[in-house]
């Protein structure tokens, strides 16, 4: 195999190689990223199901749910899954400086995920709802709607009858959050996306 003698190369053409590079990281970086995102989308995904059936499994043993369902971190409301040996540890967000607007407005920081109790077919507390922010829109089925909440990340009612999962998520424009079942959302922008699960 023969030896490249770099010294052959004038400046000039060691410069067009160099910017050659550049341009070759600049098209692949942003696909690396976004590959890391639906990774850690798709960890958050799982998190969220392992919480709902560790609640499944708790509400089985105890006749309740866990918590008070207020909208407060998972870290501080599902406790009673660990100490009751339903769960080994909580899950936490594969990146823990993930700070969000949860259900009831509260700040969620420190790698937890939102839970609340809402109405379910006309019985008080008798749905539970689970929330992951999520980066990347083929990962997320919820545009947080503001308009229709006033501000509120959920309806203010806490009446899962008028929460509606998107079928699929794009970013673009115009906004589109869900207003029915088994429509297409788009985001404005990645902090309207989210990932809910309706229990």
């Amino acid at each position: 195999m023969k030896k490249i003698n770099f010294k052959a190369f004038t400046l000039v053409e060691m410069l067009i190689v160099i910017v050659i590079i550049g341009i070759l990281i600049a098209a692949l970086l942003p696909r690396l990223q976004g590959a890391q995102g639906m990774a850690r989308d798709t960890s958050r995904q799982t998190a969220v199901s392992q919480l709902q059936t560790a609640i499944v499994a708790y509400q089985s043993l105890n006749g309740k749910r866990p918590g008070s369902g207020d909208g407060s971190s998972t870290n501080d409301l599902l406790e009673q899954l660990v100490t009751q040996n339903i769960m080994s540890s909580l899950p936490t967000d594969p990146n823990l400086e993930n700070e969000f607007t949860g259900i009831n407005n509260k700040l969620i920081s420190g790698g937890g995920y939102s839970y609340g109790i809402f109405t379910k077919n006309s019985i008080n507390r008798g749905g539970i709802v689970l929330m992951a922010k999520t980066e990347t829109a083929g990962k997320s089925n919820w545009v947080w709607n503001w308009e229709a909440n006033s501000g509120q990340l959920l309806p203010a009612s806490r009446d899962m009858s008028t929460i509606y999962p998107c079928a699929q998520v794009s970013l673009g424009s115009p906004y589109k959050p869900s207003t029915g079942a088994n429509q297409a959302c788009v985001a404005e922008n990645t902090s309207q996306l989210y990932y809910i699960v309706l229990y």
